[in-house]
């Protein structure tokens, strides 16, 4: 069965003509053999429902099932209804019809007169259907221990004479090379090899069953598949669940029997079969499978020496218990839970290349992919001297969500010739959105309808793999081999990398969505690309220091801009800003530049070659398109700034370092792409600037400009008479200036760098940061999904005064899932309006209280220069990712971070560890959002003690000058704070407020609260006083004891 390439809904699986569907016409009885077990429950009925809704049933179907348990028809379908689950409101509508047609009869697996009695009874039913055929099927859902029993009962009395018999069985088939030749044996006495169909769901998989189609229907892959090309191939299957229970089960099997030597070995048939002479069509199935053991037949036994063996153990704050113990599972076990493979097929198209199979349960994701690696192309060392090309890949996803794709190699862009990895991709969910990929089990009991084996596995096929595995079983079992442990949630154990590097493969990793190489975006300054480039490790930028480049003279031409251009860059090279650059730029059109080309000699030389001139005009053009673009933009400006300012009026004043700044605020939409726009021309500049040494005379002539306009430039602007104060340690400004302010401090901000260099903005680094952030959390994320789940219960006891009880009670589960799950600000909404608000400096010392993984000490180590990030988080689990995550970013060496300390400590952000060192803190981040009104009492009075603390940004407001909730001031600084999460203006990842309702609306006395906070104010608190008026007037406010400030806390909380 194939899938159509339209999206739409509406289309049904298409049918192959030479397997058209017969049986529809005729009477079909299914007997599904064990029918109370979990297999049927879980996989049988809902395939079989599938088929129904989508029309591939009789619409007089009869489904028995049998097994020895009585229960009558009614507690039978009431047991598989909730197992059957519509997608939509057609297979809903069709529930109940199909859940009419099954019945359900006891009786013995080893009593053919019981199975007699069901076999009659299912007669009278065909034969009031009026039809002269009787097709049976008969699906085993049971162990293999009672596959011969029940198929000698059902070959003696209910077989049908008037139609075909099919038997699906499930695996495993056998223990080991002699159990499945007995149990072959045994089965082969009864029924024909074109009667029984082995069923191996890992084969009904979408992108195992296009595995044929992708080999030999495309000319790219078949010249180049085989060992000239490709280094090695890994098969991987990954669990991160455990046994759950079904320890005493997985016990008697283990890793390699229950996946590897069946679902893996299959998918590795296919990949490194022979073509077959024919892969559709009629009677084809055959075909497909002699290739299939051929291929095994060909792989030597694995040895002992090749394998890693791993037993997961138990995680204990996450609650998982280790594989040991499980109940179910004997006492000192050594059953592995992990293996990793190597083996080798010894045939011309795949001599000395790596099979590699890894295996695993409770590991770090869940995860089934084909992974195919290949080799350097030849003599690229040569033709790319110095320059490492890295691995290329094809992948193909099995599980979950199916996709395929390419890991090639293309050029960083920006000056340096460097080799980079990105991707193309097919995702099935996103190409083929509104298809509908059928389950494995459907695909396959239609096939076993259709009467088509091809996706069954036959009895020389499972030989052969029995062949290649029971010597290593053999080995293991009779040296009792002790497996290496492994943590839960882990990559299994590190001897498994070691083995699979020895043989040659190598760990890969790249972006789908474009080259994941941090240098060519890294602070979009493509002259830190060059090798002689000094990069300093700290925001010169911000501190306006004229800053020393190396122009790298092999990675560019004195021709790549216009003449005009380079005379003007020229004449200004120790004056002429880059705004001011860009400025220059925008009053020349297109046709000015073109026109400019012949009149220098270098220029006219390079007119010569028609492709060199052409090249001149095509980047005249593209000046001339981003000056449009930049003039559209500002037509619509002026409306926008004036609603801005409107709207400024009303936000919170915010402190500033220093009046010279330019103050902290989330630029509009429009301003931003403004900004945007002027920084990729500022880049165009960059990149076609002539390579020349920036002189020790220009260096020179610039910094003494700069220090000149400092001595000039007055810090306040006062009004007159005013008497002059004494230094302040902070100056409250509003976020927005009047129209005199505000011009003199854009005016000072793009005159304060001399050099080409981009202006610094956060925004220039945010889509770097973000993909960083989500390759160092990777694990996590997926841990994420299920690690603060609450149960409803508690919540509604615990929040009975709640005004929202009743809405928590009303809630699906999964909204209240959402709901439970404490959100994180994205690292887009961290960059545009945290950032701006902590004004990190060097000198710094920033703590994120309640840190979680230390995401956002991660972004502020990247975009600020700040040199000190420390964070406290109660639970460890959320401590052991942030660690993971800051090594794999040491491990990457990214020169910014050198010389910086970021840390994720664990502890009780009222009672922290004394390594952290907090009361050192300067800034201090908060989120809030979830904090109930004792613990923000506890904060505020930390926060009170830490006496070297500038700024603290909460995600609540919590001061009376920033709405109507009132608090008070903590020591001598007030708290800045970020509006609760709205999607207009911080993105977090639950999806409404109604966490944050759920708490604010509990019945307590803001009055009390701001009392309270008043009363923990120190004894005496100073405030300014104008220069000659004087000593510092103070106000005394009465000291409260621990005690009275303990008793405080409690009378708030009750």
């Amino acid at each position: 069965m194939s899938l159509s390439n339209s999206n739409s809904n509406e289309q049904l699986p298409t049918v192959d003509e030479h397997h058209a569907c017969e049986y529809l016409g005729t009477a079909l009885t299914i007997f599904v053999i064990g029918a109370s077990g979990d297999l049927a429950k879980k996989k049988t009925y809902p395939s079989l429902f599938a088929l129904y809704v989508m029309g591939y049933l009789p619409e007089h179907v009869v489904i028995v099932g049998y097994a020895r348990s009585p229960k009558n028809d009614v507690d039978f379908r009431a047991q598989i209804a909730p197992w059957i689950k519509p997608k939509n409101s057609e297979y809903e509508a069709k529930k109940e019809a199909f859940l009419n047609k099954l019945i359900y009869r006891s009786g013995a697996y080893d009593s053919a007169e019981d199975v007699g009695k069901v076999s009659k009874e299912m007669e009278a039913l065909e034969e009031a259907k009026g039809s002269s055929v009787i097709n049976r099927l008969f699906y085993f859902a049971i162990p293999p221990s009672v596959f011969v029993p029940i198929g000698t009962s059902i070959k003696k009395a209910a077989l049908t004479t008037r139609g075909w018999n099919r038997l699906i069985v499930e695996k495993p088939f056998g223990h080991d090379l002699s159990s499945f030749n007995k149990l072959s044996a045994d089965m082969g006495a009864l029924y024909g090899e074109d009667e029984i169909y082995r069923i191996d769901h890992y084969l009904g998989k979408e992108m195992v069953q296009n595995l044929l189609i992708l080999r030999f229907a495309n000319a790219i892959y078949e010249p180049i598949w085989n060992r000239n090309y490709i280094s090695s191939v890994t098969i991987t299957f990954k669990e991160d669940i455990g046994t759950q229970g079904r320890g005493g089960y997985f016990d008697s099997y283990g890793i390699i029997r229950d996946v590897m030597q069946n679902h893996l070995l299959q998918v590795l048939s296919l990949v490194a079969m022979e073509p077959p002479a024919r892969a559709a069509g009629k009677d084809y199935s055959n075909y497909i499978r002699d290739e299939k053991v051929k291929v095994l037949n060909c792989i030597e036994p694995i040895k002992l020496e090749n394998t890693v063996l791993g037993q997961y153990q138990g995680d204990k704050e996450r609650n998982e218990p280790g594989y040991l113990e499980d109940p179910t599972v004997p006492k000192g076990s050594v059953t592995p839970t992990f293996a990793t493979t190597v083996m080798y097929v010894n045939n011309p198209r795949w001599a000395g290349v790596p099979f590699i199979m890894k295996a695993g349960k409770a590991l770090n994701e869940r995860k089934g992919e084909i992974r195919v690696q290949f080799k350097a192309p030849p003599g690229a060392e040569h033709m790319f001297p110095g320059v490492k090309i890295p691995v290329q890949e094809l992948v193909m996803r099995l599980q979950p969500d199916e996709a395929v794709y390419i890991k090639m190699n293309v050029k960083s862009p920006g000056l340096q010739t460097k080799a980079i990895s990105s991707e193309l991709d097919l995702s099935y969910a996103e190409r083929y959105e509104g298809a509908e990929v059928p389950d494995a089990y459907t695909r396959l009991i239609l096939d076993v309808l259709r009467g088509k084996q091809a996706a069954f596995v036959r009895d020389d096929e499972l030989r052969a793999a029995w062949t290649i595995f029971t010597p290593l079983l053999d080995e293991i079992e009779g040296q009792k081999v002790k497996p290496l442990p492994y943590a839960f949630g882990s990559r299994g154990p590190k001897e498994s990398d070691e083995l699979v590097n020895k043989v040659g493969f190598q760990y890969h990793h790249a972006n789908r969505k474009g080259p994941r190489s941090a240098e060519h975006r890294k602070f979009k300054r493509p002259h830190e690309l060059s090798p002689g480039a000094v990069v300093s490790t700290s925001f010169e930028a911000f501190d306006a220091k004229p800053t020393t480049y190396t122009w790298n003279t092999s990675q560019g031409t004195d021709d790549a801009l216009p003449p005009v251009i380079n005379e003007e860059i020229a004449a200004n090279e120790t004056s002429t800003t880059a705004e001011e650059s860009v400025n220059k730029l925008e009053t020349m059109d297109a046709s000015d530049v073109a026109s400019s080309v012949p009149s220098s000699p270098r220029a006219t030389a390079s007119s010569s070659s028609d492709g060199e001139t052409t090249a001149l005009l095509q980047h005249a053009q593209q000046l001339q398109r981003k000056k449009d673009t930049m003039k559209s933009i500002k037509e619509d400006q002026e409306q926008e700034e004036q609603e801005l300012r409107r709207s400024r009026r009303k936000r919170r004043p915010v402190e500033l370092l220093s009046p010279s700044e330019e103050l902290p605020h989330s630029k509009s939409p429009n301003k931003r792409r403004i900004i945007s726009a002027k920084n990729e021309m500022v880049e165009i500049l960059i990149r076609a600037r002539p390579a020349v040494q920036v002189t020790a005379v220009a260096r020179a002539a610039a910094a003494k400009k700069e220090e000149k306009k400092k001595r000039t430039q007055p810090l306040v602007k006062r009004k007159k008479n005013t008497p002059k104060k004494e230094k302040e340690t902070r100056v409250i400004l509003s976020p927005v200036q009047d129209e005199k302010k505000k011009t003199p401090l854009k005016k000072r901000s793009s005159k304060a760098r001399r050099s080409l260099e981009p202006a610094y903005s956060y925004e220039s680094q945010t889509e770097y940061v973000s993909n960083l952030i989500a390759e160092l959390y990777e694990e996590q994320e997926q841990d994420d999904r299920g690690m603060y789940n609450i149960s409803r219960d508690t919540v509604v006891t615990e929040t009975s005064t709640c005004k929202r009880s009743q809405e928590v009670q009303d809630l699906s589960m999964e909204e209240f899932r959402r709901l439970m799950t404490y959100g994180e600000v994205s690292v887009e909404s961290v960059s545009s309006t945290i950032l701006p608000f902590l004004r990190l400096g060097e000198e710094d010392v920033f703590f994120d209280l309640g840190c979680g993984t230390g995401k956002i000490l991660v972004q502020a180590a990247l975009q600020t220069p700040c040199k000190t990030t420390i964070g406290i988080e109660l639970m460890q689990n959320r401590v052991q990712e942030g660690e993971k995550a800051l090594a794999r970013l040491e491990e990457r060496d990214i020169p910014i971070l050198r010389g910086k300390r970021i840390e994720v400590l664990q502890g009780d952000i009222c009672e922290p560890p004394d390594e952290a060192g907090l009361m050192n803190a300067t800034v201090v981040f908060i989120n809030n959002v979830m904090f109930g009104p004792v613990l923000m009492l506890k904060v505020m009075a930390l926060l009170k003690d830490m006496r070297k603390l500038k700024r603290v940004v909460m995600l609540r407001k919590i001061c009376e000058r920033h709405g109507n909730e009132k608090c008070t001031r903590a020591g001598n600084y007030c708290i800045d704070y970020v509006h609760p999460p709205e999607e207009a203006e911080i993105d977090v990842s639950w999806a409404d407020k109604t966490s944050v309702y759920l708490y604010e609306s509990l019945e307590y006395s803001l009055g009390e609260l701001r009392r309270q906070m008043i009363n923990m104010q120190s004894p005496t608190v100073q405030s300014p006083t104008p220069k000659g008026k004087g000593k510092k007037q103070s106000s005394h406010v009465p000291p409260v004891s621990h005690a009275d400030f303990e008793a405080k806390l409690d009378a708030v909380a009750s």
